[in-house]
């Protein structure tokens, strides 16, 4: 027992060693080398100010993995998801936190329980967990985005109908909400000052954030940047049929309330069941991993509840 113990004691301290030294490591040893350069031109104290200046900080902290990673086709996607997210990190970052939960998460278990094939079986759950986070946190910018919209594009009519041009409009708007909308119209407005055509740059809010009310906004701005027309009237419908789906779902939210509260009890009974008898008879949940059938009781257990958990989910998510 107190081999293992060790054993996994060991296995964390160098995992996250390892992802410690990927994520800070090159970027501190970059950080002295520019900043003994800037000393040998210009003075110890310039070559403070110089290094703030040039932001230092911004530099990739986890430049290893990023070069392990830039070339694979999923990098580009991972980044995109990010963005959806509103977490301003690079895909390496998110790969290297993921990685050191993973080692931490696999040490805990194989000191728990005792088992190699339990520690080692923790890290795809934390994997698993990190990427259902950065889902739950596109999914709730999502609905603060949609919330946020038809106030803003009230403001954005009335500076239209005041004489402002569109980015006019949007710059007067994006000084007067909040994130993320705020956000996404102040990089788009940078996007243009930089040359990129207003069009484009309405896009790339599209790209950004996957969002249906957005979408459905550029795509009737861009329309009317085309062929004309009265953009004020056009913004006025969209903001009253986005209030109205807004609305409507908080609506069904209410009404899928205790189908949704009955999947997370459901899903966490089971859960709270092995904790507490964990803590209060400890053998008596050995015979699930120790034995092989045992282990195949688990997994069919395990494989279950995913299913029913995506039944249910299935039920109580109704798209507007």
């Amino acid at each position: 027992m107190w081999i293992l113990i060790a054993l996994a004691l060991v296995f964390a301290l160098a995992g996250s060693a390892m992802v410690a030294w990927a994520v800070w490591g090159e970027t501190l040893m970059r950080r002295r080398r520019l900043a003994d350069t800037i000393a040998q031109v210009d003075g110890p104290q310039d070559a403070v100010e110089e290094t703030e200046a040039i932001g230092v900080d911004d530099l990739d902290r986890a430049e290893t993995i990023t070069r392990l990673i830039e070339s694979r086709p999923w990098s580009e996607t991972l980044q995109l998801e990010l963005l959806r997210a509103g977490w301003v990190i690079r895909p390496s970052e998110f790969v290297a936190y993921t990685a050191l939960a993973a080692l931490v998460l696999a040490s805990f278990a194989m000191v728990i329980y005792h088992s190699v094939p339990m520690g080692l079986g923790a890290a795809p759950v934390a994997c698993a967990a990190s990427w259902m986070l950065l889902k739950s946190r596109q999914s709730r910018r999502n609905a603060a985005l949609s919330a946020q919209l038809p106030e803003a594009l009230d403001m954005l009519a009335s500076s239209v109908r005041a004489g402002f041009s569109l980015a006019q409009a949007m710059k007067r708007v994006q000084g007067q909400t909040q994130p993320p909308f705020a956000d996404e119209l102040s990089r788009a407005l940078e996007e243009v000052q930089l040359g990129r055509s207003l069009a484009e740059s309405l896009d790339g809010i599209t790209t950004r954030t996957a969002n249906y009310d957005l979408t459905l906004l550029v795509s009737a701005t861009q329309a009317q940047l085309e062929t004309g027309g009265n953009m004020a009237e056009i913004l006025d419908k969209i903001a009253t049929m986005i209030r109205e789906r807004v609305k409507l779902q908080g609506e069904i939210a209410v009404s899928t309330a205790e189908g949704r509260l009955s999947t997370g009890i459901l899903l966490g009974l089971p859960v709270g069941m092995i904790l507490l008898l964990r803590m209060t008879n400890p053998t008596y949940l050995l015979p699930l991993v120790q034995t092989a059938e045992g282990r195949v009781i688990a997994l069919a257990a395990a494989a279950m509840m995913v299913t029913g958990a995506m039944i249910l989910r299935r039920l109580t998510c109704i798209r507007v």
